[in-house]
């Protein structure tokens, strides 16, 4: 993805060398994707194409290069091919524009299929409007102010996101607005404007959360609820924004940077703003600031995209009318760790996240709870195994599953299909309480040949739900297929909702885990009401991902792909010595080449200095070197989050959920974040807001008499990210 938004899918064999100013593609395959309002050049060796808002299909073989357009203008030199023309250029002659009539689509589907219904780009926010009360579909308000404020401390990063929305009807409406945060972060607040400030919200149960927020709507006050929506993913209610005003939206998260490089010195932070939807669905923002300090950041080489200016320390990107194509990349060198580098942290509880209530628990026994550490485990080189990938697919088709259902399983299998190659194994199979070939007579892994991908999509043209569903039945069956010897996974696709054998993922796992060997697990969640929760639990050295439409299927087949053909470790066991309790997560299963899985657990005793890493190839012990860091309650959060996991998976009551998300001040799927209306505001709360407007009205004060000092007005109104 190059800065100004333009997307490459490339299919190998293929050679795509990446310039400042161009990209040239000497052989093979690749699909281009253009935002309107700009162009890109790919040179080929026919020439120098120039795309224009354009979807497009690019193949170089020998001495012929063939376009095919399925949206905008691809130009070489004088000639044009546009929306169902093939631009065509062999032996140096003259390029030629025909008409074509078919097209085969290799791109699993991204080519053909709508980009409307994708969801809004992770780090940004945006709102739905609606009349209060009322079934309308929600219109999409404008982005009128977006700004971003990062601090990276050591290779902890804090993330702050500062958005204002226009309501631009003549009628009061209510807003939902929708956010999501990057793999592995962890959300720390949500507020919306009061009196002049932000207010943010504290952690209540779900639905006294939710019935709080009816009655002060119903009453025409001004309440804000955050709930969780999946993995990551997060919706709030706004109400009310009047007619010709505007609402701000304040979130908070924090993630951790994992090391790469030979030496571990390269880190990497993204702010991941990239929109995948059309340009109408796509959120617009009018003017937006990203400044990421990097004082703490202990780096002796920073690199960064989208044209950032460096200023002291403070990286600066701002900029007007933006509709966001892709995401900041930030690259932070130094000289790499001389041990694993592991952080301690004291326990903090966030008295903002509690309620009345649970402040007072905190704040009589916070002295006495026990610090955090977390540390980062690395995967080891791994030898080398034959090319190619063995994949077992498992198309759940249960009772449950219905003709949507099955046509979004259908979608993801021929999107997984679609990327295989001649080195590639694949097995399809359907599943309620037992598996069945989707092609008869072929229940094992077979050379993925086009004329089986055929076949199997034949038969999955014809299959239909029926049966209960028995999920661990179905993965171990599935896991027995894989050779120990090839790289291989199961890739479980369906709701994740077992109705007979273990009804509970941890029950799931424990089965899993009595295979004769472990293997690799993903999950393509099909549909809103999919499990992703238990699928995400028995994953085990892959993901877990939701899937709604097809373009969702085609871009999680690819995510699934282009991890499966990474080796793992398997097997994997952590042991921190018996100074440290509780180690999250519980069961790591396996750890990916090339990531950093982080585990947390809480320091009962000595803290170690070593850790032992246990998989099926053996044990290696690295040493650790632990720093103390005050990393404001991140790692207490990030605990409480295993932990939570640990307690879903064991099926464990709602009470007990409910009381650890309320204690800790998390978001979990039975608690919310509730932002009090204006009269229900404390005293304490005011004048917090209070004192905050008369810094910000001193400092303005301050920047008008200083005339030109160097720093801007907004600058010197806002306050410290960590204050």
């Amino acid at each position: 993805r190059r800065d100004g938004g333009t997307t490459l899918l490339v299919r190998g064999p293929a050679t795509l060398r990446v310039g400042a100013d161009r990209l040239l593609l000497d052989a093979g395959r690749a699909f281009a994707e253009t935002p309107s309002g700009r162009t890109e050049t790919l040179q080929t060796p026919a020439g120098a194409l120039v795309l224009s808002a354009v979807r497009a299909s690019v193949e170089v073989t020998g001495q012929k290069t063939d376009v095919y357009v399925l949206e905008g203008e691809v130009r070489l030199g004088e000639v044009a091919a546009r929306a169902g023309e093939r631009l065509v250029q062999e032996g140096g002659g003259k390029p030629e524009v025909r008409p074509a009539l078919s097209w085969e689509d290799w791109t699993g589907g991204l080519a053909t299929t709508d980009r409307v219904g994708e969801p809004p780009p992770f780090g940004v926010g945006t709102v739905g409007a609606r009349r209060p009360s009322t079934t309308e579909a929600f219109e999409a308000l404008t982005i009128r102010r977006l700004d971003v404020r990062v601090v990276i401390d050591g290779d902890l990063a804090h993330t702050e996101i500062d958005q204002e929305f226009f309501n631009p009807h003549s009628e009061v409406v209510e807003g939902q607005y929708r956010f999501r945060v990057p793999e592995g972060a962890i959300l720390e607040r949500f507020g919306v404007d009061r009196a002049g400030g932000i207010l943010f919200g504290y952690v209540k149960e779900k639905k006294a959360a939710a019935a709080q927020y009816a009655a002060n709507v119903a009453a025409g006050e001004d309440p804000a609820l955050l709930a969780y929506r999946g993995p990551g993913e997060y919706e709030a209610r706004l109400f009310p924004i009047g007619p010709g005003q505007t609402r701000r939206v304040v979130v908070r998260y924090t993630e951790w940077l994992a090391r790469t490089g030979a030496k571990a010195e390269r880190r990497h932070y993204v702010y991941p703003m990239a929109s995948e939807g059309s340009a109408e669905s796509a959120p617009h923002i009018e003017d937006y600031s990203v400044e990421i300090d990097v004082a703490k950041a202990g780096a002796k080489e920073v690199r960064a995209g989208m044209d950032a200016v460096r200023v002291g320390d403070v990286l600066v990107v701002r900029g007007h009318d933006l509709v966001p194509r892709a995401d900041l990349s930030i690259e932070l060198f130094d000289d790499g760790p001389a041990a694993l580098g592991a952080v301690r942290s004291p326990h903090r509880p966030d008295l903002v996240a509690l309620g009345d209530a649970e402040q007072r628990d905190a704040r009589r026994s916070g002295s006495g709870e026990p610090e955090y550490l977390i540390v980062p485990i690395p995967a080891a080189e791994l030898p080398a195994r034959p090319a190619g990938l063995d994949l077992v697919i498992v198309v759940d088709a249960s009772a449950a599953t219905d003709s949507s259902m099955l046509a979004l399983a259908r979608a993801s299998t021929r999107a997984l299909l679609a990327h295989v190659g001649p080195e590639d194994r694949v097995a399809v199979l359907a599943g309620d309480d037992r598996l069945r070939p989707v092609v008869a007579g072929k229940a094992s892994l077979e050379a993925a040949s086009p004329a089986l991908v055929e076949e199997a999509l034949r038969g999955l043209s014809q299959l239909t739900g029926g049966g209960a569903s028995d999920v661990g039945a179905m993965l171990s069956e599935a896991a027995s297929l894989l050779d120990e010897k090839r790289n291989g996974a199961v890739v479980y696709v369906g709701d994740g909702a077992p109705t007979v054998g273990e009804l509970t993922a941890e029950r799931v796992r424990e089965r899993l885990g009595k295979a004769p060997r472990p293997s690799r697990i993903f999950a393509l969640g099909i549909g809103e009401t999919a499990q992703l929760g238990l699928l995400e639990t028995i994953a085990t050295g892959g993901t877990a991902q939701r899937v709604t439409d097809e373009r969702s299927a085609a871009r999680a087949a690819l995510a699934v792909l282009e991890r499966a053909e990474r080796g793992a470790e398997l097997g994997v066991k952590i042991d921190l010595g018996a100074g440290v309790e509780r180690v999250y997560p519980r069961e790591l299963g396996a750890v990916t080449e090339g990531e950093t899985t982080f585990v947390v657990g809480r320091i009962s005793g000595e803290v170690p200095k070593e850790v032992r890493i246990t998989t099926t190839r053996g044990e290696r012990t690295l040493p650790l070197d632990v720093t103390l860091r005050d990393d404001h309650g991140d790692l207490r959060r990030r605990w409480a989050v295993g932990r939570l996991a640990e307690m879903m998976a064991a099926g464990e009551g709602h009470a007990a959920l409910v009381d650890l998300g309320v204690r800790q001040g998390i978001v979990t799927p039975v608690t919310s974040l509730y932002v009090s209306t204006t009269d229900e505001m404390t005293s304490a709360q005011r004048a917090s807001i209070e004192r905050r407007s008369r810094k910000r009205v001193s400092q303005r004060a301050l920047v008008d008499a200083r005339d030109g000092d160097g720093k801007d007005q907004e600058e010197e109104e806002k306050p410290g990210l960590l204050d």
